[in-house]
């Protein structure tokens, strides 16, 4: 899984809010400010305060519910890193902060339709793999990728390393359709193609996340 890449981004985002705090205080000027995060599609690390997403449209903010019934605490700020529309449902990749929040955010995948929405970790979704003997006649429609998938071991010798395996062209579609949006989201983020790429393609590569990687190779021509 893809948990160590948000790890490292974690860790680096920590240190540069450390650095920050720790400028602050001397200046006497410690404004809050939302801390660094992965980005959830590729994991590069973004500060918010210079490098700005859309944010998760209030209409799916109060269909999806707050914090107790729902996904969202109304004091949260959420960001949209991907979004396809796909049989009258709304698929999103999306993460979450405030400013007193005491953990790192890793992201959410949702899909939204109009009986209510499906929501699953970010890296659920990005660990799909596709079949080694295909899909055969199986289609799917209207599916989160990765929602209730069964797991599987991607090595006995490595025990706790699962991955799903995709169940249709369709929602392989849909996994690569998220990441391609994605890139294309964080492109005008970053101002420019040239800027995001320069990020992006100078990462390692996606340790058992062979769809992420085909997609950043097709981009980072490696």
């Amino acid at each position: 899984m893809r948990r160590q890449w948000w790890c490292a981004a974690a860790v680096a985002g920590s240190l540069a809010i450390m650095q920050l705090s720790g400028a602050s205080a001397q200046a006497g000027t410690a404004a809050p400010a939302l801390p660094t995060f992965g980005e959830p599609v590729f994991g590069v690390v973004v500060d918010p305060q210079k490098i700005h997403y859309d944010l998760l449209p209030p209409a799916v903010v109060k269909a999806c519910g707050y914090s107790g019934k729902g996904y969202f605490d109304k004091n949260q700020t959420t960001w949209v890193f991907a979004h396809v529309r796909r049989d009258h449902v709304d698929y999103y990749i999306v993460l979450s902060e405030n400013l007193t929040q005491d953990s790192d955010s890793f992201g959410n995948a949702m899909a939204v339709r109009q009986t209510g929405c499906d929501i699953e970790p970010v890296d659920t979704l990005i660990g799909g793999w596709v079949p080694p003997k295909g899909y055969g006649d199986v289609h799917t429609t209207g599916v989160l990728p990765g929602l209730k998938a069964p797991w599987v071991l991607n090595d006995p010798k490595v025990p706790g390393n699962f991955h799903y395996e995709l169940r249709s062209p369709e929602e392989e579609a849909q996994l690569r359709d998220l990441i391609r949006d994605g890139y294309a989201r964080s492109v005008r983020a970053w101002g420019s193609e040239a800027a995001f790429k320069q990020q992006l393609c100078g990462r390692g590569d996606y340790i058992d996340l062979p769809v992420l990687s085909e997609e950043r190779a097709r981009v980072c021509g490696k």
